[in-house]
């Protein structure tokens, strides 16, 4: 569940005989003002980025495309560091070229199961 700020009902209310109150009018007023959410930026530890070089050897082409969309996206590119983002990129630009070179492997022996392979990572769906 999420929750907003805390607010504030003021309300209008009739008295109907036998039947009880209604409202009559109503209006919300925040009791705080509205913060957005800030993310800070955090800079990669040499773990961090040893354990994303680790990760990123394992991508197959379509985890691959993935990822890349994901890290590129306005919204996430805010959270990373221009250094970190230009290290993940690279990272990811090697694997491409690996993926690439594997595929044109595949299609030059005619081994369109290995290019499978390479593209979904074993997965035949």
């Amino acid at each position: 569940m999420i929750r907003g700020p805390p607010e504030k009902v003021i309300a209008d209310f009739i008295e109907f005989p036998k039947v009880g109150y209604c409202i009559k009018s109503a209006i919300v007023q925040e009791v705080q003002p509205r913060r957005e959410n800030r993310l800070q930026k955090v800079e990669m530890t040499q773990e961090d980025r040893a354990y994303f070089k680790k990760g990123v050897k394992t991508l197959c082409g379509t985890e691959l495309i993935l990822a890349t969309k994901v890290i590129n996206d306005p919204d996430i590119k805010k959270m990373f560091t221009q250094g970190d983002l230009a290290f993940m990129n690279k990272e990811l630009g090697r694997q491409a070229g690996a993926i690439f070179a594997g595929i044109l492997r595949g299609f030059k022996k005619k081994n369109f199961s290995e290019v499978q392979k390479i593209l979904t990572g074993g997965k035949s769906e």
